[in-house]
């Protein structure tokens, strides 16, 4: 198997892991803040190696959108007419089925009003956009649809992207990279679509395929580095997380933890495609379709109204308290938030298979019947 063979293997299989880390992200089981080893584990994983994954998402994307093209205006409209159906409707469906369900709640009294909120028409129209607000970032309705927004966004910049790594290079990524590291404040980028996080990552990406490089084989060059560094910037980091050490310089003041957590997201990238490469190679990994084709159904509908359930359902009657029973429901939140949806995603690839398709943005496969008929038809 050639090298662009294998990088594709490993794009494919590394859907489903990132989505994990996605939901890693969004598992929530405290009543309040703890410390112990609870605090520990949450942070370690939902909030240290699961902060991998959307940058890992936006470097994949970059590298894919440039991948085997001689770009130009042809090409970006084309690329444009695919990201309508892959991005476009699935956000725009999702967002309305959330709104609609967060709305059934309210008025059948599963879930109370929330003060300040009025279903009008101006909450619906920043719903799709920029509702809700997080540590000072924007988000959309539904709080993991930013990465959707983003991505949108960075697709229609394609032609400033395309012309400033072919002029300027490795020098616009790196440029892109120290306004993220550092999260300098530069003109028209912010957090409602134009994120630093999205500019760094999609151009780190798409520099290797303008560049007509595999990164699965440039990354490997690097792979003893990654799994020593990345395990003690994760160490780091955990050490560092709360303490509040920083330094000032020119006038803006920048915490190390923060620092630190941000250069771990660059050695993780480089950790997880060398760790998934090195599967790989040993035959670690197989053909299984299945879950990196529910991945997309996976991150739409984990939340928030599954994740408001089982809070209602389960975590307030069981109430635990102790580091042991918060981390037992923690990881139970997750295979049940993953066996949930994929199981809903089985029903609906078999039974609607078309429909599953469209809201997925074509990221779904057919039904077994369907699936059976294209492999005669040698489709």
């Amino acid at each position: 198997m050639d090298a662009e063979k294998q990088q594709s293997k490993l794009i494919d299989f590394l859907r489903f892991p990132l989505i994990v880390g996605v939901v890693l992200q969004h598992t929530r089981v405290r009543p309040h803040e703890t410390s112990g080893l609870f605090w520990g584990i949450e942070t370690l994983f939902s909030k240290i190696l699961a902060h991998v994954s959307v940058p890992l998402f936006f470097f994949i994307a970059g590298y894919l959108f440039f991948y085997k093209t001689n770009f130009g205006r042809q090409v970006y409209y084309e690329k444009l007419r695919r990201r309508t159906s892959s991005l476009f409707v699935p956000y725009v469906f999702w967002i309305s089925a959330w709104l609609v369900g967060k709305y059934a709640l309210i008025q059948t009294g599963f879930i109370g009003r929330e003060p300040g909120i009025v279903y009008n028409f101006d909450f619906i129209a920043r719903a799709y956009w920029a509702c809700e607000e997080d540590n000072g970032a924007m988000y959309p309705f539904v709080g993991q649809f930013w990465f959707i927004r983003d991505l949108m966004v960075v697709t229609l910049c394609t032609p400033a992207f395309y012309f400033c790594l072919k002029n300027l290079k490795l020098f616009f990524v790196l440029f892109c990279g120290v306004c993220w590291w550092l999260d300098l404040r530069i003109p028209f980028v912010g957090d409602r679509g134009l994120s630093h996080w999205a500019f760094f990552f999609f151009s780190f990406g798409a520099w290797f395929s303008v560049n007509k490089k595999v990164f699965m084989a440039e990354f490997e060059k690097l792979r003893i580095f990654s799994f020593i560094v990345y395990p003690a910037l994760v160490i780091a980091d955990l050490f560092l997380r709360g303490r509040g050490v920083g330094f000032s310089l020119g006038g803006s003041e920048f915490d190390i933890g923060e620092l630190v957590h941000r250069s771990g997201i660059i050695a993780g990238i480089l950790f997880f495609v060398n760790l998934s490469a090195l599967f790989l190679h040993r035959g670690k990994i197989g053909n299984n379709s299945f879950l990196p084709a529910a991945s997309f159904f996976v991150f739409a509908a984990h939340g928030p109204g599954l994740l408001l359930f089982l809070e209602k359902f389960a975590l307030k009657p069981l109430n635990p308290q102790s580091d042991l029973a918060l981390t037992a429901c923690y990881f139970a939140f997750l295979f049940a938030v993953l066996g949930i949806t994929l199981g809903l995603y089985a029903v609906m690839r078999s039974y609607f298979p078309v429909f599953t398709r469209i809201i997925t943005g074509g990221h779904s496969v057919g039904s077994r019947a369907q699936n059976t008929k294209r492999t005669a038809n040698g489709s």
